[in-house]
């Protein structure tokens, strides 16, 4: 009973901190994922990048080398990774959906089946 009342305070200190966001669908748009392209290319996006991954080698080493409280500080690297890779992922540019249907159109109207 302990543990689940040491664990329920730390969610509740957590949500104090970290409020719940809800995002709406088609939140980040094709124009929010090329700005931020074009930001990530410019010397202030190289130099955060390279910080980004200063911080990733960082605590990776300190997860190998640390002795106490190993599994919180491999937590803490994975979570530093994977947010450096969910970052990656809104670099993704999909293309306009009318764009997207003029390619699949074309490309439809030159594929031959051999089996007609």
């Amino acid at each position: 009973m302990r543990e689940f009342l040491r664990r329920l305070k730390a969610a509740w200190i957590f949500t104090r901190y970290f409020p719940f966001v809800e995002i709406p669908d088609n939140y980040w748009t094709r124009e929010d994922a090329l700005s931020f392209s074009h930001f990530m290319v410019s010397d202030t996006g190289v130099k955060l990048r390279h910080m980004w991954r200063m911080a990733v080698h960082n605590s990776a080493q300190k997860a190998v080398c640390e002795r106490t409280d190993s599994a919180y500080v491999c937590g803490v690297a994975f979570g530093i990774r994977s947010l450096l890779a969910e970052t990656d992922s809104l670099l993704t540019i999909s293309p306009d959906l009318g764009e997207l249907d003029q390619t699949t159109t074309e490309k439809e109207s030159q594929f031959r089946s051999v089996n007609k």
